[in-house]
């Protein structure tokens, strides 16, 4: 539900007189659901490979509209996968969904984490030689327990997460609500296009870690794209009414999971037996951190996460150090990279341990295409809510959406990230992050219009 006091906020000025008025009669009718979706979404989060629910809730929405569905085995390759989690978390995240009313057969679909949905429609006339547009957006949530302060707006209008440390805090749950709100608006008005246009949206799992994209683009998602469009709520654009056409400097990132073994012994009675494992990987985050920054551009390392030993009283045989790199070009990443990896190996050696290194997540540096830019930012003049569109604006961070947007562009098309400017009530991956969902339907509004904007001149 929507409180009333939320729902009497004036709605946002969504088109122009130019645009066409079935568009502008759909978009109308839209702005509840959207809140409503993304509300359920975010008051139901899941972690990457486990969004059993959250797949499960876009799928069948599409495929009541008449969206042809590749699910599953179909749309991810196994192999390609990365971070997965353990079987047991698996297990009960898929538990959990189906007592909060998933039905077996999407989970059957879903079943070990393929948890991603691709959806396909033609628009307009029939026609074999018409370009292909895809939009992607992202769907995880993140292991972080919301705040529950009366003054945070899930709580106050009662969207709140209900699984115990788990939290929308980056915006997924928009951006999946945003082009949700897309599928419907194109299958009720599929005859509407004056030019034809094949339209696939991927609802990728496991973002977050930067885990998911490999495994959608190994599986033939963006097979014959000829423009990519993915978007992201706040980030460097924190102003509602601002809006970024194409981001740029997306950083390279890897992420890495560095797993010591040594030797264990009494503490005490013979610690010269022992080879210990914390010591060496404690070693390697000091030695992380303490690698030059590169003259060529930026780069970022964190060892963020260390787990270790087994009681107070024994030397440590098992340690984990868990760790990411980022760079602005692949050039300064792959160094990056390559002098962690010495780093973890010379320390493991140093406290005579063993260390093997598993890649937990990777996406490389990546710009938006500026002719793709130039044609949103055209496209932005239709929606004057967008008081604020600039051509483009650095993105800050890492997102697997890059892979995509360089598998297209390798490919020969065109790829953009859209920053969808937003007042945020907490910073990204905070307890208390939060959007304004005003700019929800001028996002939606954006996108009808990149659409048809593309079916009218595809080059």
């Amino acid at each position: 539900m929507i409180s009333a006091a939320y729902a009497a906020t004036t709605p946002p000025p969504l088109f122009t007189p130019s645009t066409p008025r079935w568009l502008a009669a759909e978009l109308r009718t839209q702005e509840t659901p959207l809140i409503l979706w993304r509300r359920h979404l975010h008051r139901m989060p899941e972690l990457g490979w486990m969004e059993f629910g959250t797949a499960g809730f876009l799928a069948a929405k599409l495929l009541g509209w008449g969206w042809r569905l590749t699910l599953g085995e179909d749309a991810l390759c196994r192999a390609a996968r990365m971070g997965v989690p353990p079987a047991e978390d698996m297990r009960r995240a898929a538990a959990r969904a189906a007592a909060e009313g998933l039905p077996p057969e999407w989970l059957s679909v879903f079943a070990d984490g393929m948890t991603a949905v691709r959806a396909d429609i033609h628009l307009g006339p029939e026609s074999r030689d018409c370009p292909l547009l895809i939009l992607r957006t992202d769907m995880d949530a993140l292991a972080i327990n919301e705040c529950r302060s009366e003054d945070h707006l899930p709580v106050r209008e009662a969207f709140a997460s209900l699984h115990s440390g788990i939290m929308h805090a980056c915006g997924h749950d928009g951006h999946a609500a945003i082009l949700l709100g897309l599928a419907r608006l194109l299958a009720r008005h599929r005859d509407d296009f004056p030019h034809p246009l094949a339209v696939r949206l991927l609802f990728q799992p496991a973002e977050e870690g930067a885990r998911g994209a490999a495994a959608m683009i190994s599986a033939g998602a963006l097979d014959g794209a000829d423009i990519l469009l993915g978007m992201h709520i706040g980030l460097t654009a924190r102003r509602t009414g601002q809006l970024v056409c194409g981001a740029d400097g997306f950083l390279g990132t890897t992420k890495l999971d560095a797993c010591f073994t040594g030797c264990p012994a009494h503490a005490a009675g013979a610690p010269e037996e022992g080879r210990n494992a914390l010591l060496a990987a404690s070693a390697a985050a000091l030695g992380l951190h303490a690698i030059s920054r590169h003259g060529e551009g930026q780069t970022r390392v964190c060892a963020g996460r260390l787990a270790a030993g087994e009681n107070r009283n024994a030397i440590p045989a098992h340690a984990l150090l868990e760790l990411e790199v980022r760079g602005a070009t692949q050039a300064t990443h792959s160094w990056l990279e390559a002098e962690a990896r010495r780093v973890i190996a010379g320390a493991a050696g140093l406290w005579n341990c063993d260390v093997s290194i598993t890649t937990a997540g990777s996406a490389p540096a990546a710009s938006s295409d500026p002719r793709l830019r130039a044609r949103l930012l055209r496209c932005a003049a239709a929606v004057p809510f967008f008081r604020e569109p600039v051509p483009a604006a650095a993105f800050g961070a890492s997102e697997d959406f890059s892979a995509m947007m360089e598998a297209v562009r390798q490919a020969g098309g065109q790829a953009a990230s859209v920053l969808i400017g937003s007042r945020l009530a907490g910073g990204h991956h905070t307890p208390r992050f939060d959007f304004d969902e005003r700019i929800l339907l001028p996002a939606l509004s954006l996108l009808a219009h990149a659409c048809l904007d593309i079916a009218a001149s595809p080059s």
